[in-house]
């Protein structure tokens, strides 16, 4: 003899349905969440090449100053434009009385 439950039944289908969506839901968030984690990954990757650029940008400009600044350089342009290396400039001193202020001498 087959003893039927139709309310049983339906308590499954809900059981079920209620699972299926539950892990589809989590699927569905575990993929954006991964998504997400990707594109910070590649961000990370283009700022960490922007900054051995910006680097790299910084050295060059660094050796263009050193290089403009050269102690020889700087005497022979003296020299090519006659120009004489005063070991005791007078022309600017700071005022007297401890005041912090830069005066022209006459």
């Amino acid at each position: 003899m087959t003893i039927t439950k139709p309310g049983n039944k339906m308590r499954h289908m809900k059981f079920f349905l209620v699972l299926t969506l539950l892990v589809s839901l989590g699927g569905g968030a575990y993929i954006f969440e991964y998504n997400t984690l990707a594109a910070k990954r590649d961000e990370i990757r283009k700022m960490k090449e922007e900054i051995v650029k910006a680097k790299l940008s910084e050295a060059d400009l660094k050796h263009v100053v050193f290089e403009k600044t050269d102690l020889k350089k700087l005497e022979e342009t003296a020299v090519r434009h006659a120009l004489i290396v005063e070991t005791r400039p007078k022309y600017i001193y700071v005022g007297a009385s401890g005041k912090k202020s830069v005066v022209l001498a006459d």
